[in-house]
């Protein structure tokens, strides 16, 4: 017993003293981290069933054929029957409705009603002739999409202190294959006042204008064709108005959301990140303030992310745009 007692003591004894408590850690303001969402709630679903019971009765029912967004068919007394689903949006949502696609799998139908969309951006993937039916690339080509969308954005946020919202991407189905488009871009390296500058902004622009109003005050569109795998195709970005644009590299590419750049990741965020400040109302740089030293250095004029600058003036401009928040 007197053993067992000494033991304990020793080992009481053996404890070292509390230390005392360590002086508070002054907090870190730590930067936000970086935007990677996209904003899907002005879409709506549609419901296929209805769909097919409202044109063509109630006993009839939907099926799908296949994993595409063209293979739902409406199933009327063991026959398989077209859906037209440009008239289930009308009759679900409303004559305003757009029926606008955000991939090309068989889910990815919606109703969007463009008129609402209040000072965002829509990024727009007008996909190739060739590509409409390659669900895997399509999905590839939107993910690459939106990681340049998502690091301009956080550019924008890390250079001006504000950036701006973006809606989910939509496609559409273009009557260019990936080879045409691919030359379009190579057309469009000619002098600056030589109309084949805008082959490319003409091209994207009339595809969108054919299913949808081009861009008013309050909504700024952000397009780029898709055409497979080509990450060198990067001549043709230009803006006209709110719609701005960029070649088919901004879609072949998968960039960090923020931070240090390839060489061709860089070059797509400056086509969009450019074109589109120009569309929130900036100049180029030099033009606008060319007394400003470092003015080259600006994304308004040749300088590309992450390393591109904005001029104190066009921050201060950025600071009034209702697009950016």
């Amino acid at each position: 017993m007197l053993l067992v007692i000494l033991l304990v003591a020793s080992a009481v004894l053996a404890v070292p003293p509390l230390a005392s408590a360590a002086p508070a850690t002054p907090s870190v303001s730590l930067p936000p981290p970086p935007l990677t969402s996209f904003d899907s709630s002005p879409y709506r679903s549609l419901d296929l069933a209805r769909a097919a019971r409202d044109e063509y009765g109630p006993t009839a029912t939907v099926v799908s054929v296949g994993n595409h967004l063209f293979d739902w068919r409406a199933q009327v007394w063991g026959r398989l029957k077209p859906l037209d689903l440009e008239r289930a949006v009308r009759v679900q949502f409303g004559v305003d409705w757009s029926l606008v696609t955000v991939g090309v799998g068989r889910n990815d139908w919606k109703a969007l009603n463009i008129s609402t969309l209040n000072y965002v951006v829509l990024p727009v993937m007008e996909v190739a002739s060739d590509q409409w039916f390659d669900i895997a690339g399509v999905s590839q080509g939107l993910s690459g999409f939106r990681s340049v969308l998502s690091a301009t954005r956080n550019w924008y946020k890390a250079r001006a202190g504000r950036t701006f919202r973006l809606v989910q991407p939509i496609v559409i189905a273009t009557d260019k294959t990936s080879a045409e488009w691919n030359a379009i871009s190579a057309s469009t390296e000619v002098p600056g006042d030589d109309p084949d500058r805008m082959n490319l902004l003409n091209e994207l622009k009339r595809h969108y204008e054919g299913l949808f109003p081009l861009p008013g005050s309050r909504l700024a569109v952000a397009a780029a064709p898709y055409s497979g795998n080509s990450p060198d195709v990067w001549l043709g970005a230009a803006d006209a108005g709110r719609f701005a644009i960029a070649p088919p590299r901004a879609t072949s590419v998968t960039c960090p959301f923020a931070g240090t750049q390839d060489a061709r990741c860089g070059d797509a965020e400056y086509a969009l990140g450019h074109e589109l400040g120009h569309a929130f109302g900036l100049a180029h740089s030099c033009d606008a303030f060319p007394d400003e030293v470092g003015c080259q250095n600006s994304i308004m004029q040749t300088g590309k992310p992450w390393t591109a600058t904005l001029l104190q003036q066009e921050i201060d401009a950025l600071k009034t745009s209702p697009f950016l928040h």
